[in-house]
């Protein structure tokens, strides 16, 4: 059984017919239909946050790691690309990226490379394009880019 610790508590809206109440400080009780769940809110400390912003940096620091083979295999299946040329430009594009990494913005390196990723088949070249593309409009003039 939970026991209201203030008299006038916090109570926000969730999907459907749940609700959140806060009960105390860091403690907040699910509202639903038949059932009540206390949730307990940790707080955030100081160190944690400092330490995975610089995680953040860190993994963006540097260039993913793809498995760029189903890449190769499908341009083999829709081009006359043969696995050794493809195999061999995608190796050539990871080095010309760890060379170019920290030149990009981080926001493009990370849009890029989720992109690269959506269709299953990412690919190096693909992903050192995008962000070439991307270098090139961020030194457009403003009214360029509308």
């Amino acid at each position: 059984m939970i026991q209201l610790v203030d008299l006038n508590p916090t109570i926000r809206p969730l999907y459907g017919n749940d609700c959140v109440a806060k009960v105390g400080k860091g403690h907040w009780s699910k509202l639903g239909n038949d059932s009540i769940q206390e949730i307990v809110m940790m707080p955030l400390s100081m160190s944690a946050a400092i330490l995975s912003a610089q995680l953040i940096v860190t993994v963006a620091d540097r260039v993913p790691n793809l498995d760029f083979m189903p890449s190769c295999q499908q341009a083999m299946t829709l081009t006359t690309a043969s696995m050794k040329s493809c195999v061999r430009d995608e190796r050539n594009a990871r080095k010309v990226l760890a060379r170019s990494w920290a030149r990009f913005a981080p926001q493009e390196q990370m849009r890029c490379t989720e992109e690269t990723k959506l269709d299953g088949t990412p690919s190096y070249v693909e992903l050192l394009t995008c962000l070439q593309i991307a270098a090139e409009v961020r030194k457009l003039p403003a009214r360029a880019k509308q």
